[in-house]
C-alpha cells in the first residue's frame, strides 16, 4: 500500500514557492549542531523533497544522499545538489545496500506513517541503514486541534483546513492551491504521535538515548510545541 501523501509530483514545481517563508537556514543550523555532536559525516535525507536541506548540508561538508517517494520532487532536488545521489523509494521498505552515520526525516514526513505497524517498519528500516552508533533525527508535526490558515505571495494562494480526531490520532488536511489561474485541490493525512508513544516506538526498535526538542531549538517540548524533533541513537 502506498503512503497517503499529497500528489507531490503535481505540486513539485510550485513547492518552493508555496513554502517561501519556511526558515530552512534555522533548521539546518539546528541539524548541523546535532550532526556535529554525534560526529556524523554521512547523511541520508528521507523525504528529501526538493533538496532544500540537502544542498545546504552539502555546503557544510556533509556527504549526503536523498530519498523521496516523488519523482517530481527528486527532479527539482537534482538541480540543486552537487554530489548527493537521489533515490526513489518508500521509507518503510527502501533498500540502498549502504549505511549512513545519520538518517534525517524532516518537515513531518514521518507523520505519513498512519499505523503502528508502518511506523515500526520505517524505524527498523532506518536502523538497518545506520552505521554503529548512527542516529535518526525526526521532525514531527505536533498539532492536536482543528484549524485553518492561508498562505499568499505574488504567485500563489493556498488555503488549508485541517481536522484532528483524538481517538484515532489522525489529522486530515484539505488544501486548495490557486496558482495563477489554475486551481489544485489536494488532501493529506497525518498521524500525530505523543512523546510517550514515540519514546516507546524507539525503544521497541532498539534505539538508545532518545532525546526530544521543540521547534528546531534546544528547549524541551510541550503539548503546545508545533513541531517536535526526536533523536535516537542506534
Amino acid at each position: 500500500m502506498k503512503l497517503d501523501t499529497f500528489d507531490y509530483d503535481k505540486l513539485a514545481k510550485y513547492y518552493d514557492k508555496i513554502y517561501f517563508n519556511k526558515d530552512y537556514e534555522k533548521e539546518v543550523r539546528f541539524i548541523q549542531t546535532i550532526l556535529e555532536k554525534f560526529n556524523v559525516k554521512t547523511v541520508l535525507d528521507v523525504g528529501c523533497g526538493t533538496g532544500e536541506h540537502l544542498f545546504r548540508l552539502e555546503k557544510l561538508g556533509f556527504k549526503c544522499d536523498g530519498l523521496d517517494l516523488s519523482e517530481g520532487m527528486l527532479s527539482i532536488a537534482k538541480q540543486k545538489v552537487k554530489n548527493a545521489q537521489l533515490f526513489l523509494g518508500d521509507m518503510r521498505n527502501f533498500n540502498l545496500n549502504r549505511k549512513y552515520d545519520a538518517i534525517i526525516c524532516m518537515f513531518a514526513t514521518f507523520n505519513y506513517n498512519l499505523t503502528i505497524k508502518d511506523t515500526m517498519r520505517t524505524l527498523l528500516n532506518f536502523r538497518r541503514h545506520l552505521n554503529d552508533k548512527g542516529i535518526v533525527l525526526l521532525d514531527l508535526y505536533n498539532v492536536f486541534c482543528n484549524g485553518e490558515k492561508e498562505i499568499k505571495n505574488k504567485e500563489i494562494e493556498v488555503k488549508m483546513k485541517w481536522s484532528y480526531n483524538d481517538k484515532t490520532r489522525i489529522e486530515k488536511t484539505k488544501s486548495i492551491f490557486k496558482i495563477k489561474n489554475k486551481i489544485i485541490e489536494d488532501t493529506h493525512t497525518f498521524r500525530i504521535f505523543s512523546i510517550s508513544e514515540i519514546k516507546n516506538l524507539f525503544k521497541h526498535t532498539k534505539f538508545q538515548k532518545i532525546i526530544f526538542y521543540e521547534n528546531y531549538t534546544f528547549k524541551k517540548p510541550t503539548l503546545r510545541s508545533k513541531n517536535i524533533e526526536v533523536i535516537g541513537l542506534k
